[in-house]
């Protein structure tokens, strides 16, 4: 079951301060807020296609409290519902 990390807590199992640790994702063109949500996008991707787990407990799997957020900002990624993307 996926549970969210805070920055913090990532940059510590990195073994560096927070803001080295953003510093560092920002050299890369990234940020904490967009790593998390690929990383979640790419484990729904491979959920859906890999599993035959429920959307909703994809959902919360991946942190999601309400299955219909998760829904949203997976089709804001994808252009297509999970269900579409899964069939």
């Amino acid at each position: 079951v996926y549970k969210r990390q805070e920055i913090h807590q990532v940059a510590e199992t990195a073994g560096m301060s927070t803001r080295t640790f953003q510093r560092r994702l920002g050299q890369i063109g990234t940020s904490y807020s967009a790593l998390l949500q690929r990383t979640r996008m790419q484990l729904a991707a491979q959920r859906l296609t890999q599993t035959t787990m429920p959307v909703n407990e994809i959902a919360a799997s991946l942190g999601y409290r309400d299955p219909a957020n998760f829904t949203r900002a997976f089709r804001r990624k994808t252009g297509g519902s999970p269900r579409d993307y899964r069939s």
